[in-house]
């Protein structure tokens, strides 16, 4: 058993050394179609003026939309030697508006001005969605017990580009052992300003609630005929959003939550002491993401930062006030090869934590790969994850003749293969008792195969070997970071 730590400290090791020794040209952006035009134009101080922007293929994006994202117009003057590289930058900004398959442009020179032509390939906005999800955490949970009864049924309806104005709506009527009723609404922009808006309000009702963890895995109370837990969420807020790469939102919300007898009898720690409980929470969350493509990034880096304050009525609860950081990076080190790493850390300062917020390790995205069946709770934690993926299918579309709509007959594919090493801790105070992963350093090392599709899907086959020496075989969705 002493030899998995030292294995795992090597790997670590050797993945940074060879990301600090190796430098190399960016690569080109992953799945933008670059095809280009430019024909030069004459000039004698070095500059050269833009004339016009147009776009085609725009058939429901509205044109303001488009040229708002730009960092060029009209008039402009733009240095020569900067001008492939401007270009470039510009269609990437289009393109990670995830609304459209590919972005190309033509650059032409008319009367010593030069025109932009801008084309797209709009993809399809409207998804109605039957829902069959699971209720637990996540897929490799719910298969280790395999129980039918955490099954969700209903629709999920995503609109994307609503009205044509890069808007967001997303609704959900959910039955089965969790029951949702929701709507969410984001409007990037309104009017002609950098300003947005949101709004959002659920209704979540379960059969099911994990009142307390043993051994580092949740246990769950289950009532067929009550709702062991009941929350209500109401949400709205303002957004600063100069270009599709940084972001600022305020918002604030109301939430209200209740759990029945049963669990307040089992665990009456879940909200400090309270059946039921009220509170507002205010949510500042600036992001600055400089990918090279939002969906499978090779290239570039992501910062994000999140306060929340929380202040409880009724004396419900006792206030709290967290601070998130989190920051990726992605090198191409050479043409088939990325190095990319991530770092997540989050801080909850209160008197005391109730054991329904005391969620670090485990919880939605934030894990440590090979330990997805547990949870770890903590009123802090850090995650550090890095990999090295090569190229195994470089990018490539499979062109479906017998569909005639082009939002659909074309499929990207890419599969790359990924080494992999992940280290996180969480530190808790109140509830580490009987979860010896609690205060304890967490590592893990495995490979895996990343499948990128159609609409930005990322498929990850990863097999994991822990510091405890256990090994498994996940499957996921998403980027790992």
């Amino acid at each position: 058993m002493r030899r998995v730590p030292l294995f795992l400290l090597l790997l670590f090791f050797l993945q940074l050394s060879v990301a600090a020794q190796t430098t190399v040209s960016p690569a080109n952006g992953f799945i933008i179609d670059s095809a280009q035009n430019i024909l030069g134009c004459p000039t004698d101080s070095g500059q050269i003026q833009i004339g016009s922007i147009q776009f085609e293929g725009n058939k429901t994006t509205q044109e303001k939309i488009l040229q708002a994202e730009l960092d060029l117009k009209a008039g402009d003057l733009i240095n020569a030697t900067d001008l492939r590289k401007r270009l470039a930058a510009n269609q990437l900004r289009l393109y990670n508006l995830q609304l459209f398959h590919w972005v190309r442009y033509i650059a032409l020179c008319e009367n010593g001005k030069l025109n932009l032509i801008f084309t797209l390939q709009e993809r399809w906005y409207i998804w109605p969605v039957p829902i069959f999800s699971l209720a637990d955490r996540n897929f490799n949970a719910w298969l280790y017990h395999h129980d039918w009864r955490r099954i969700d049924y209903g629709v999920h309806l995503l609109v994307r580009n609503f009205r044509g104005l890069n808007e967001t709506l997303r609704m959900n009527v959910q039955h089965g052992y969790n029951r949702k009723y929701e709507l969410f609404y984001i409007k990037p922009r309104v009017s002609h300003s950098k300003i947005g808006a949101t709004f959002g309000v659920s209704l979540y009702r379960s059969h099911a609630l994990d009142y307390t963890t043993q051994f580092n895995q949740p246990i769950t109370l289950r009532q067929d005929d009550k709702f062991p837990i009941q929350r209500v969420y109401v949400s709205s807020g303002l957004l600063y959003r100069p270009n599709v790469q940084q972001q600022t939102t305020l918002s604030l919300a109301y939430n209200w939550q209740q759990i029945s007898d049963e669990a307040f009898n089992l665990n009456s720690s879940y909200y400090l002491g309270w059946q039921k409980r009220q509170f507002a929470e205010i949510n500042l969350v600036h992001t600055r993401n400089y990918r090279n493509t939002f969906s499978y990034p090779l290239m570039g880096s992501f910062f994000q930062v999140a306060f929340a304050q929380r202040l409880y009525g009724n004396k419900s609860g006792n206030a709290s006030t967290s601070l998130r950081v989190r920051y990726s990076r992605y090198i191409p080190l050479t043409r088939n090869l990325f190095y990319s790493m991530g770092l997540d850390g989050k801080s909850t300062l209160s008197r005391r934590l109730a054991f329904a917020d005391n969620q670090s390790l485990g919880f939605g995205s934030v894990v440590v790969r090979g330990y997805q069946l547990y949870v770890v709770g903590g009123q802090q934690y850090g995650l550090f994850k890095q990999g090295l993926s090569r190229n195994l299918l470089p990018q490539r579309e499979v062109v479906l003749d017998f569909i005639k709509s082009p939002k659909f007959n074309r499929i990207p594919l890419a599969i790359y293969v990924n080494a992999f090493t992940d280290a996180g801790y969480a530190r808790d105070e109140y509830y580490a008792a009987e979860n010896s992963f609690a205060n304890r350093l967490l590592m893990s090392a495995g490979i895996g195969l990343h499948l990128v599709t159609y609409y930005d899907k990322v498929v990850t086959l990863e097999y994991t070997l822990t510091k405890t020496g256990q090994t498994g075989f996940f499957v996921t969705t998403g980027i790992p970071f």
